[in-house]
């Protein structure tokens, strides 16, 4: 923080010898030059926040601001970026000028990773990432959120910080679904998930013998459609057995594909602990 700096007036007696018994006395008074400097409570902002910033108050002094062309030694800003600020004081002859600069920190909206949709009474879990310290709406400070039982389609908001205390609330919406089991996959008839929903470690069966042949790999992917599983399917006919219990609870989806890379089966898996 820059600060003002005020010199007084320095004045002194002066005798001048005009013979032996004669003097002339005055007074010499020296006037310090004027030290010009913008004060500012801090010189690091939020995006947008108003801050205050004034220079020496000089008599029959006149002020020209850069940027905004304000005319007073007070002023008010409120910048979204990081701005440098000059002032030019004119006093008669003589002329004075500083600058500063104000800095400005923004704040990303956060990103949440979450189900989004989950079987009604399930919980979820969120994620979340882009910022210091974080605020949920139950109060949590964490960066990972464990929700309820869900009932309904759910909001949930969270405010994020930054270093300097900037905020930003973003939401995450979470969907019920009714969740009827087995029979909402595709292709039940021929690929069966056992159990399902499931703690995360589950069996795919093949029904119909004639594709035992054809099964060459599964995929599975989150609801944000990245990959988290990957095997290749046994070519007997049983079950495949697959381990997915370190990925968090909620929805899934699998696809199955022959030896030429062509989905011949599809479905949802659903997880919960």
């Amino acid at each position: 923080m820059k600060k003002n700096k005020y010199l007084s007036l320095v004045s002194f007696l002066v005798f001048i010898s005009i013979n032996a018994t004669s003097q002339l006395k005055s007074t010499l008074t020296i006037k310090p030059p004027v030290i010009l400097r913008i004060t500012v409570s801090h010189d690091t902002l939020c995006p947008g926040d108003t801050l205050m910033m004034f220079v020496n108050k000089l008599n029959g002094a006149t002020y020209i601001w850069s940027p905004g062309g304000e005319t007073t030694d007070t002023i008010y800003v409120n910048p979204f970026t990081t701005t440098s600020y000059t002032v030019i004081v004119n006093q008669g002859i003589n002329n004075y000028r500083d600058s500063i600069t104000i800095t400005v920190i923004p704040l990303d909206h956060p990103t949440i990773k979450g189900t989004g949709s989950v079987c009604k009474g399930h919980k979820d879990t969120l994620y979340i990432n882009g910022a210091s310290t974080y605020l949920w709406s139950n109060g949590k400070t964490t960066s990972t959120y464990f929700t309820g039982p869900i009932f309904g389609d759910s909001m949930i908001y969270v405010t994020a910080f930054n270093q300097i205390g900037c905020t930003v609330t973003d939401s995450f919406k979470i969907t019920m679904d009714i969740c009827t089991g087995i029979n909402e996959v595709q292709n039940s008839n021929q690929f069966y998930i056992s159990p399902n929903p499931n703690n995360g470690i589950f069996s795919i069966s093949i029904r119909q013998p004639e594709l035992i042949s054809e099964v060459k790999t599964i995929e599975i992917y989150n609801v944000m459609g990245e990959k988290v599983n990957f095997g290749i399917l046994k070519q007997v006919q049983g079950d495949y057995r697959i381990n997915m219990s370190q990925q968090p609870i909620g929805i899934y989806f699998y696809r199955i594909m022959d030896e030429g890379g062509i989905p011949i089966g599809t479905g949802k898996i659903i997880t919960d602990r």
